[in-house]
């Protein structure tokens, strides 16, 4: 029995492209690489936006524009750093996807 048959495509990808230095990426591996990332972190961005709570305005503890901007950046920051780790895998399926009809265009 094959054990890669048992372990998720996706998991494999990841070990196969974590194994590869980013060196040996072509340039148009690192843009797809990027890009996928940056996705992955802007979707990751909209999630904890939607996913707090709205401030009551009335409430004591309410920290006016200042907490909106701050709130913002840091789910921002929050985002990117999700993404970076890679432990969410959406950029990983992304990559694949761009990596894939790459190979199919030629």
């Amino acid at each position: 029995m094959d054990i890669s048959s048992t372990i998720p495509k996706a998991t494999l990808y990841q070990q196969q492209q974590t194994a590869k230095p980013a060196e040996q990426l072509t340039d148009q591996q690192q843009n797809f690489k990027k890009a996928a990332e940056s996705v992955e972190s802007f979707f990751l961005y909209q999630m904890l936006e939607l996913s707090q709570p709205k401030q009551d305005p009335d409430s004591p503890f309410n920290g006016g524009y200042g907490e909106q901007v701050f709130r913002s950046t840091m789910n921002e920051i929050t985002a990117e750093k999700m993404s970076e780790t890679g432990t969410v895998g959406i950029a990983d399926s992304i990559y694949a996807q761009l990596i894939k009809q790459q190979e199919g265009a030629q």
